[in-house]
Formats: C-alpha cells, sequence, structure tokens
C-alpha cells in the first residue's frame, strides 16, 4: 500500500481559480451568470455562516446605475442582507458597491465573497464591525475551488471576518460586562451538545440567541438574559399566512406544549412585520446549574412541533 508523505500531500491538493471553474459557460459574465447562481444554490452555508435565516429575494438589483449581486432577507426578521460576489482578489470598487447597496437598500448586514482578500480590505471590514452597532454586520468570506490529484473539484468558504460580540462592542458602551460574553460561550457549548440530538440546532455566532428550525418554514429561537437568566423560547413564523393553519398551529402549541407540559406559550405578532407570527414563553433557569432542563424543553418543543 503506498502512502503519501506530508510534502506529498501538499503538492497533491491544486487551487483552481473560479475562472477555470466556469471556464465553459461561454459567458464572459461570469461574476453574473455563473458565481451569483452558484452562491444562491449554496445558500443555506451562508445561513450557516451568518447566523441569519437567508432565503433569495431577488439578483442583480439596481441601484442608481449599479446592481446588487444577490439580495436576501431573513425569514424571521425580514431584515434586508446583500451579497456581493467578486472573482479573483478584493479591490476597492467593490468595497465601494458593497456600501452602497448597504446604504440604499437598508441592509442590515453585507456579505462580501471574493477569491482571496488583501489585507487593506480584511481591516475596513473588521472596522466597520467595530465602530458600529449590533444590529449590523459585515463579513469576509473566500470561495475557494480545490481537487486532489485533477479529480473533481470541490469548494468551501474561508471566514475571513466573521462579527463577534466581542469586535462589534469594541468601541461602543453597549459592552457593558463580562454577562453577555458568559451568555454566548454557554450557549456554543450548550448547541454542540443539542446538534446531537437535533440536528438543525443553530448557534448564532456573538448572539445572546440561538435558533431550532421546523417544519414548513416554522423556528424555535432561545435568548438568554445576560443579567436575569431569564430563558425566552419563541415559535416563529413568517411564512404561514393561512388563517386555518395559523389556527391549527396556535391549538399544537395550546394542547401539545402548554397543557401537556404546562408551559405557558402566548401568541403575539410582530411589530417590524405584522405577518410574524410569534409565542413566547419565559422561564427563569440558572444556565449552568440547569442546562438539562433547558434541553429538556428544547427537546419537548422540538419533538411536539415535529410530530405531525
Amino acid at each position: 500500500m503506498d502512502f503519501y508523505s506530508p510534502k506529498q500531500k501538499k503538492k497533491v491538493i491544486n487551487s483552481i481559480s473560479a475562472k477555470e471553474i466556469w471556464s465553459n459557460t461561454e459567458t464572459n459574465r461570469i461574476e453574473e451568470k455563473c458565481m451569483s447562481p452558484f452562491i444562491s444554490s449554496v445558500i443555506d452555508e451562508i445561513s450557516e455562516i451568518t447566523g441569519y435565516e437567508l432565503v433569495v429575494k431577488d439578483m442583480e438589483v439596481f441601484v442608481g446605475d449599479f446592481r446588487a449581486d444577490i439580495v436576501c432577507k431573513d425569514v424571521n426578521t425580514e431584515e434586508i442582507v446583500v451579497i456581493e460576489n467578486q472573482l479573483e482578489s478584493s479591490d476597492h470598487s467593490h468595497l465601494g458597491k458593497s456600501l452602497t447597496y448597504f446604504a440604499n437598500l437598508e441592509a442590515k448586514a453585507i456579505v462580501w465573497i471574493s477569491e482571496k482578500f488583501r489585507p487593506e480590505h480584511i481591516k475596513a471590514i473588521e472596522n466597520l464591525n467595530e465602530i458600529t452597532s449590533e444590529d449590523y454586520n459585515f463579513y469576509a468570506l473566500e470561495l475557494k475551488f480545490e481537487h486532489y490529484n485533477g479529480q473533481e473539484p470541490f469548494y468551501y468558504f474561508n471566514e475571513v471576518v466573521v462579527p463577534t460580540l466581542v469586535s462589534k462592542v469594541a468601541n461602543s458602551i453597549r459592552a457593558q460586562s463580562e454577562d453577555s460574553l458568559d451568555v454566548i460561550r454557554f450557549l456554543e457549548r450548550f448547541v454542540i451538545d443539542l446538534k446531537t440530538d437535533i440536528p438543525s440546532a443553530h448557534f448564532n455566532k456573538g448572539k445572546t440567541y440561538s435558533k431550532l428550525s421546523f417544519l414548513n418554514g416554522v423556528y424555535l429561537g432561545f435568548g438568554i438574559s445576560p443579567r436575569t437568566d431569564l430563558v425566552t423560547f419563541e415559535i416563529s413564523t413568517s411564512v404561514i399566512t393561512d388563517e386555518n393553519e395559523l389556527a391549527q398551529l396556535n391549538e399544537k402549541i395550546e394542547e401539545r406544549l402548554n397543557k401537556k407540559y404546562n408551559y405557558n406559550f402566548v401568541h403575539s405578532l410582530g411589530k417590524k412585520n405584522p405577518k410574524y407570527q410569534k409565542w413566547l414563553y419565559t422561564i427563569s433557569l440558572d444556565r449552568e446549574t440547569e442546562a438539562e432542563l433547558l434541553k429538556e424543553i428544547c427537546m419537548n418543543i422540538y419533538t411536539e412541533m415535529t410530530n405531525r
């Protein structure tokens, strides 16, 4: 049996440019015709990295004389997230476009995707995260294509800049104490453990809340108040608009959660988006000593909401 030495192994992993990947597509508009459709097809991976629950709203959206590559929205909050694609290395033009789309489309986040980021542009994105509030986020992701010894190529995203609570509050008065960071550290450990039973559990980087996905566009979010240890569970949907379906969902929550487990989910509407239906339940838990109880509640909600 033959084995590669470490030096040999390095040689068999080869990078491929995006232009090479899409060289046979017979178009000179690779960013628009190839890269944007590809990014749209893997939008779930962008969601996983950013913590937004993204769906593609539109592509090639005119903003004055310019066109935003991909405009997405978060299905829970209706917030706009713009994705700016770029072949080869980052440049000033795409940085300027990103900021233009961010302002004119009233976006909450910009995801700039390039094959390679220059140090000065990395610094610019990091600085934008430091000087803006937690409501706004800027990401720099490198799209990499590689192959092993001429085999089928594969891709991955290199997370160059992903904002965290630490970067967001570096120069902000909102950095009040270690409390928020403690909650975030706890949730990261907690969600990793929870994913063994609930694969759709998702840790929101830099946030004091996390999410679970159910079926048909229904979600469970749970957040922990850094100062009081109050845990708020939120079942929500902005997808279901039919009154009969909403009534059935409400009955399901009442019968399977409130009556069976003695929870107290209360229905309300979103303030920003009236189509955003939500059911809230708050309980006081010591996150460290009662982590098993927190997990049990998550498991109960997930089991009942996914059980037809």
